[in-house]
C-alpha cells in the first residue's frame, strides 16, 4: 500500500468516527461544521499530494467548499440557492467530462436498454421526491433548482458508469465510485433533511468521505502505467 493511500485510509476512518459521533450526539449545525472541517482536510491532502495537477478536480473542490460554507445557513433561502448552485457547477464539471467519455459502439443495445430503463426510473422518482418535499421548499426558484441539480447528478452518474463499462480501468472505477458515492449522499442527506431522519444522517456522511476519498486518488494516481481491471 502507497503512502499516499495509507495516509488517505487512516485519515478517512478518523474523520468517519468523528463525524458519526457528532451526527449521533449534537444538532444539525454541529453535524455541518464537522462535515466543512473534514472537507477542509481533504482539501489540504488534495493540495499536500499535489492533487491540484487535475484542474477539474481542483475547480471542483474549490466549488464543494464554498457550497459546504453557504450550507452552514442551510435554512436561510438566499444560502439555501447558494448552496445548490455551487455543487451544480462542481457536477456540471463532472457531467461534461462524462460526456467526453461517452463510447456507444462500445456499448452493447442491452446495455443501453438498461442505462435507458435506469435513467427513466431515475426521473421518476427525482420528480417523486421533489413533489414529496415540496412543502417544505422556500419558493419555485428553490424547486426549479432542485429538478435542475437531480437531472445533472442523475445524467452525471450515468456517463460515470458508461467511461467505467466501456473502459474497464483503475482510473474510471475511481471516477465512478466518487461519482455514485456523491449521488448516494446526496440522496440520503435529503431525505434525512426533509423527512426529519437524523439516522440517515450517517449513510449521507460516510458516502460523502468515501467519494472523497477516491476523488483525490483519482487526482493524485499515477496513470501512466494504466490498470485495467479483471472481472471475473
Amino acid at each position: 500500500m502507497s503512502f499516499e493511500k495509507k495516509v488517505l485510509l487512516i485519515i478517512s476512518l478518523l474523520l468517519l468516527v468523528c463525524n458519526i459521533y457528532v451526527v449521533s450526539v449534537y444538532t444539525i449545525f454541529e453535524n455541518r461544521i464537522i462535515r466543512w472541517i473534514s472537507v477542509f482536510v481533504y482539501f489540504l491532502l488534495f493540495l499536500y499530494f499535489k492533487g491540484y495537477k487535475n484542474k477539474a478536480i481542483w475547480i471542483v473542490f474549490m466549488c464543494f467548499l464554498i457550497s459546504d460554507s453557504f450550507m452552514l445557513f442551510y435554512e436561510d433561502s438566499v444560502y439555501n440557492k447558494l448552496t445548490s448552485l455551487f455543487s451544480i457547477i462542481g457536477y456540471l464539471i463532472f457531467l461534461s467530462y462524462g460526456l467526453k467519455k461517452v463510447q456507444l459502439r462500445k456499448v452493447n443495445k442491452l446495455l443501453i436498454a438498461f442505462f435507458v430503463v435506469i435513467i427513466s426510473l431515475n426521473f421518476f422518482f427525482l420528480d417523486q421526491l421533489i413533489r414529496f418535499i415540496a412543502y417544505r421548499l422556500h419558493d419555485d426558484i428553490q424547486q426549479i433548482m432542485l429538478y435542475f441539480y437531480g437531472v445533472v447528478l442523475i445524467l452525471a452518474c450515468v456517463f460515470a458508469g458508461n467511461y467505467h463499462f466501456t473502459s474497464n480501468t483503475t482510473k474510471s472505477m475511481f471516477y465512478m465510485y466518487f461519482i455514485f458515492g456523491f449521488a448516494l449522499s446526496d440522496f440520503f442527506a435529503v431525505l434525512a433533511y426533509y423527512l426529519n431522519f437524523d439516522l440517515l444522517y450517517i449513510p449521507a456522511i460516510s458516502f460523502y468521505l468515501f467519494s472523497y476519498f477516491f476523488m483525490i486518488r483519482y487526482a493524485i494516481h499515477d496513470y501512466e502505467e494504466e490498470y485495467v481491471v479483471v472481472v471475473e
